[in-house]
């Protein structure tokens, strides 16, 4: 379905007034508050995994380099200490074993919570005798998301190598326009995997039946949004002078923050997504295992008259 200058003026308003509703503050406080525990998991994960069939090396200097564009060199200075400690820490084979389930949980749980409060966006609950075979499945979705997330990333690796060969075949044919050319080609490459990972996360962890034309949408108009918010939120923690503030605490303090700032944008997207999907389909339908939730005021006239 396209969507007219009118009809995308209607659905920004829709999904501004629907998410001032949804309380986004609380949202993107709890999202942050688990994703501090499970991000050093996640990445851990991604690094131990994908480390085997590539590079090690080049793996973790580009996904340092991802998060020092974001969070500056305090908060990837901090993600870097807790997995080198991590790896570093001497363990018997009993000892490995409780630290990667423990690791599992913490970074599985994290979904989870984003799972409720995508289904809040969505006014979608699982049904209560569903509740324990929900848990597991969210579980086994969120550790695919997390290989997912590994997948896209190594895949964003071999299109830097590719725009690096091309900066060097081209650059004597363009001259000074070749910089240009190639970092407007990053960006692209970022929305583009920005993209892959929204789609990703908002196809499989709602309650929610969605179409992938939606999905997709959504998806890109979130990517667009983050991948321009995130300079934004950039540039406001390095002009705050936050990590001179909180002294040795200024770390997870800017990772906190940023985290809370791009889950602002991450739940507006849901919210895009959920108007669209209406726009489009005219109705939400829940999965089997779930059921429609609508949250209304009662007023007290109508209590007494119950």
């Amino acid at each position: 379905m396209s969507i007219k200058l009118k009809q995308g003026k209607e659905l920004i308003k829709k999904a501004l007034k629907k998410y001032g509703s949804d309380d986004p503050i609380r949202l993107a406080g709890s999202a942050a508050f688990f994703l501090i525990f499970a991000l050093s998991p996640i990445l851990f994960i991604i690094l131990s995994v994908f480390g085997l069939v590539l590079d090690d090396e080049l793996l973790r200097n580009k996904l340092y380099n991802e998060i020092r564009s974001a969070l500056g060199e305090q908060g990837t200075s901090l993600i870097r200490e807790i997995i080198s400690n991590f790896r570093n820490t001497e363990r018997n084979v009993l000892g490995t074993i409780i630290g990667i389930i423990v690791f599992l949980i913490a970074s599985t749980t994290f979904f989870n919570v984003l799972q409720t409060s995508l289904n809040r966006i969505w006014g979608i609950k699982p049904k209560p005798d569903s509740k324990f075979l929900n848990t597991i499945k969210t579980r086994l979705i969120s550790f695919a998301i997390i290989l997912g997330l590994g997948i896209i990333f190594s895949a964003s690796l071999l299109l830097d190598a590719g725009l690096s060969f091309l900066q060097d075949s081209i650059s004597e044919w363009l001259g000074g326009l070749s910089p240009y050319l190639i970092r407007a080609g990053n960006v692209l490459i970022s929305i583009a995997v920005s993209t892959l990972v929204f789609a990703m996360v908002y196809k499989l962890l709602p309650d929610v039946k969605i179409s992938w034309g939606v999905t997709w949408f959504g998806a890109l108009v979130t990517a667009i949004l983050f991948s321009f918010g995130k300079y934004i939120i950039g540039y406001g923690l390095g002009a705050s002078n936050i990590g001179a503030i909180y002294g040795a605490a200024g770390s997870i303090v800017i990772l906190l923050l940023w985290i809370f700032y791009a889950s602002i944008i991450f739940f507006l997207g849901a919210e895009i997504t959920q108007q669209y999907a209406i726009m489009s389909t005219g109705d939400i339908t829940p999965k089997d295992h779930a059921v429609r939730i609508e949250i209304k005021e009662v007023s007290n006239d109508e209590k007494k008259g119950d």
